[in-house]
């Protein structure tokens, strides 16, 4: 059954030992699969920085990069959490910047007296919500906005969410190359089917 499926498969994941499926492995035990449904799962939870975080914190997803490379899982999640999100696309980037303004002030407050290695810490951290808040920035330009009447253009969906999986999933294995590929297929499929309306 597929409990057991599951089973096997985190056990040969953690293990290393190969293990084959008669009918396969879905594509939900695959990083890009854990993406797909994370996405689907953050735009119908109202952009939830908990599960924004998820799929960073385990990976799944790999914030865009900027000038030194994509920000660092760990420090990206613990500012997500820091920045008080919540919910809402339009809270990400106000919200980080009010986390940045009120470490500046912190860094401001200690002044001369603080310690030449703390100073710096404070900067490199202000740094890193910079980088935070860019990249958040570059990945909510790729999600389209619901019209008005809270509904996406399917088409639009389709392309940003094939581009998310080609430019900011990981796909260390055979496997996650394979259901990636798969899944941007079927996306590629979809979008060219004109029949579907658009998604409320």
């Amino acid at each position: 059954g597929s409990a057991h499926a599951t089973v096997f498969h985190l056990l040969s994941t953690r293990t290393g030992l190969p293990v084959t499926f008669g009918d396969g492995v879905p594509v939900s035990f695959t990083s890009p699969g854990r993406l797909f449904f994370g996405l689907a799962d953050w735009l119908a939870g109202d952009f939830s920085s908990d599960l924004l975080g998820r799929l960073v914190e385990r990976g799944d997803l790999v914030l865009p990069a900027g000038r030194t490379g994509p920000p660092a899982a760990r420090t990206a999640c613990r500012n997500l959490r820091a920045a008080l999100i919540g919910w809402g696309r339009d809270r990400y980037l106000p919200r980080l910047r009010a986390l940045r303004e009120g470490r500046q002030e912190d860094l401001e407050a200690r002044g001369a007296e603080d310690a030449e290695g703390r100073r710096a810490a404070g900067q490199a951290a202000l740094a890193e919500i910079d980088e935070l808040a860019a990249a958040m920035g570059r990945l909510l330009d790729l999600i389209p906005e619901a019209g008005a009447d809270g509904a996406y253009d399917f088409q639009a969906l389709c392309e940003a969410f094939a581009r998310v999986l080609r430019e900011h999933g990981r796909a260390e294995t055979d496997l996650d190359r394979k259901a990636g590929a798969a899944l941007r297929a079927r996306l590629a499929e979809r979008h060219a089917e004109s029949r579907f309306r658009p998604l409320a």
